[in-house]
């Protein structure tokens, strides 16, 4: 009885061990500004107000609000800023500190989207529109999407 009870014990502390690693590989980065309304949503939780120090991670949506903005530093020391209502799901980020490779995909939905930072530099960042992807390399970029206007032929 009392070598099960240890294994249960040694058991139960590697399994208590692990979690943790397993949630911090799905991290992407910290929310390092936020001014007035934006939230985000990690995959199967519920809505959270975003403050500075939010953690972020893959699969994330972003949401601002009106007069909303937010930004967003990855692990790499890139940066992502979203204007006031936007929309943003960070769809895959792998960084190897290592090497220093990374690379990012991300879905943009709604609004004005900053994006600058190193992954840019070797692998380039992905970025989906409802109209196209942009692809960045080398460097920074600006994306807008704008909000799809209702035609006549729509109503």
């Amino acid at each position: 009885m009392r070598f099960s009870l240890c294994r249960c014990v040694v058991l139960l502390t590697l399994i208590c061990a692990a979690v943790p690693a397993f949630a911090q590989q799905d991290r992407v980065g910290v929310v390092t500004a936020v001014n007035r309304k934006a939230t985000g949503q990690p995959p199967d939780r519920p809505i959270e107000q975003l403050m500075i120090g939010s953690t972020v991670v893959r699969k994330e949506k972003i949401s601002t609000f009106a007069k909303g903005q937010a930004q967003i530093l990855f692990t790499d020391q890139s940066t992502i800023t979203l204007g006031e209502n936007s929309q943003i799901i960070i769809d895959d980020f792998v960084f190897d500190p290592k090497t220093g490779a990374s690379q990012i995909t991300a879905t943009v939905s709604a609004g004005l989207v900053r994006y600058g930072g190193r992954i840019s530099e070797k692998a380039g960042a992905e970025f989906v529109t409802p109209s196209g992807s942009v692809t960045v390399r080398g460097g920074g970029a600006l994306i807008t999407v704008k909000p799809k206007s209702v035609s006549s032929s729509d109503r």
